[in-house]
């Protein structure tokens, strides 16, 4: 019976624990998202050829003290093929915290399907992911160290 009871407590601090940093990074992220000091913000837009797609990629980097605090890549098109006009909008969002990765959001709106995903990171390791496949965490992980060293002020 003590060793149940001693597993049930063990788990229920491991949960605890995780869910304490998770709201820490929440709360580093809503910090990120206040900033109004150190934006770079560039853009670009493209025709693609052969089509009436319209392209176009935003970039926004947030840095604090010199340091990376937010790096969001964001792809809007518009298709008037036909006469139709179909919106299509992706974004994928990376969040710093002493140069590492803390947390990473993909989100994606096409016709009305929307579709947001989270992933909470500590030390390199995955804690958390709100998609039902957490195979894409390693992909966003070395993204986000490539956007680091490519954001250095």
């Amino acid at each position: 019976m003590k060793p149940l009871l001693f597993l049930a407590f063990l788990f229920t601090w491991v949960n605890s624990y995780s869910q304490d940093r998770i709201t820490i990074i929440d709360s580093l992220v809503n910090i990120a998202n206040m900033m109004k000091t150190e934006i770079n913000v560039d853009s670009s837009t493209q025709k693609l050829p052969d089509s009436e797609t319209i392209l176009t990629t935003y970039f926004t980097r947030v840095f604090d003290n010199g340091l990376l605090k937010k790096y969001e890549l964001k792809a809007s098109s518009f298709d008037n093929t036909n006469g139709i006009h179909t919106p299509f909008i992706q974004s994928t969002t990376f969040y710093y915290d002493d140069n590492k990765l803390i947390k990473a959001e993909t989100f994606r709106l096409q016709y009305e399907a929307k579709t947001n995903f989270e992933w909470y990171y500590f030390d390199d390791k995955l804690i958390k992911c709100t998609a039902k496949d957490s195979s894409k965490s390693e992909s966003l992980l070395a993204t986000a160290k490539q956007f680091l060293k490519g954001a250095k002020k």
